[in-house]
């Protein structure tokens, strides 16, 4: 019997955790189905294989080649290349048993599945929650969005039809409200990051590692810990990112210059990203919208304690409400009373740490297998 053919689509390929997710999306389904991935650049399967902790092979899937390949890879003039992806893919929908949006929406003029990943997939969502790129104004700008809009061309589907996947039930419930059917909740899966340190041998800091950008709010946490140091001075906090030309980048080097107790890495990978985790003993992450949290359960997984605002899908990976704060006000109030007592945090996240297989990429597999094939009913 012949597998049936499935199409997963993933237009610019970064280092996150969506990629990650993807990767083992292709691996998972890679037994059971014949897989092809659609994407306009950026993909490197070694690269990525050792990002995600896979190890899938060429002769495991198919690359649809494009056409224009060269162009639909560069990024000046992005919005062009994407639209002229979009219609691609639109195009060779139909010559496949079942179409994935890996990571967002994609309008492929019949029913497809999209996984969820943030809350940029949907334009008031992202208002809403004050993220996503900031577009130019003016007639060029909008000329510019025209011919994008011509190149993509128009489909009649309703993609409010499809089946949805999200990646937390927090992502899935402010979701639910543009789309027919309820989405389904399948957790990302998380890499596994060694605890090689006790908690108590770790030195008693803080540390934020992660995307760079104004939806994370660094400053807020900045201002947290300066707080907290008024109580406990030799409180260090070190921050792990890749750091850009943007203005948010700037203004974040900008508020560390004068606090010597502020470090800034840069970006961290590999081992140096495993020791890194493993020299401290707790983390902050100052979004208040954040739709799953993979770096907080990589950080627990680790042997971090983790603080994190009482809101969003961290909410279901930091389930003690000790660890979850409203305000500033809170914030500095619960870390200060919590770090004063090091054999409690040690207990907190030993409780923590024991709950983190569900988010496995085993589970992630099985789930996200299950998922899809029951969700091929829907799609007819």
């Amino acid at each position: 019997m012949l597998k049936k053919k499935v199409l997963i689509a993933y237009p610019y390929w970064g280092r996150g955790g969506a990629e990650v997710a993807t990767m083992w999306l292709i691996d998972a389904l890679k037994h059971e189905y014949r897989v092809t991935l659609i994407t306009r650049g950026g993909f490197d399967l070694d690269e990525l294989n050792n990002v995600a902790g896979t190890s899938l092979s060429v002769d495991e899937f198919n690359i649809y080649g494009l056409p224009f390949k060269k162009i639909l890879s560069r990024n000046k003039l992005g919005l062009l290349w994407h639209a002229l992806f979009l219609r691609i893919c639109r195009n060779i929908a139909h010559g496949y048993d079942v179409c994935i949006t890996g990571s967002r929406v994609i309008n492929w003029g019949r029913k497809a599945i999209h996984i969820l990943s943030d809350v940029e997939w949907k334009e008031e969502l992202a208002a809403r929650y004050g993220v996503g790129i900031v577009t130019p104004k003016g007639r060029l700008y909008g000329i510019y969005k025209w011919l994008a809009k011509i190149i993509e061309g128009c489909s009649k589907h309703d993609i409010s039809d499809d089946v949805f996947i999200a990646n937390s039930k927090w992502t899935a419930r402010i979701s639910d409200v543009f789309i027919n059917l309820p989405a389904e909740v399948v957790y990302p899966p998380v890499t596994v990051i060694p605890c090689t340190t006790a908690f108590g041998d770790r030195k008693n800091g803080f540390l934020y590692l992660g995307r760079i950008s104004p939806e994370k709010k660094l400053e807020t946490a900045i201002d947290i810990l300066s707080q907290v140091r008024k109580s406990v001075p030799y409180l260090e906090f070190h921050i792990a990112g890749v750091f850009d030309d943007g203005d948010y980048s700037r203004q974040i080097t900008k508020m560390c210059e004068n606090h010597s107790w502020i470090t800034l890495h840069g970006g961290v990978y590999g081992t140096g990203k495993v020791d890194l985790l493993n020299r401290y003993r707790y983390f902050i992450n100052a979004r208040d919208c954040e739709p799953f949290g993979i770096s907080t359960a990589e950080m627990i997984m680790a042997g971090m304690l983790p603080f994190v605002v009482n809101d969003g899908g961290q909410t279901e990976i930091v389930d003690d409400i000790r660890l979850r704060f409203n305000s500033n006000e809170e914030a500095v109030w619960k870390i200060s009373e919590l770090i004063s007592q090091p054999d409690i945090c040690a207990q907190i996240q030993e409780e923590l740490r024991s709950k983190m297989e569900r988010f496995s990429a085993l589970n992630f597999s099985r789930n996200i297998l299950k998922t899809i094939k029951i969700a091929e009913d829907n799609l007819q």
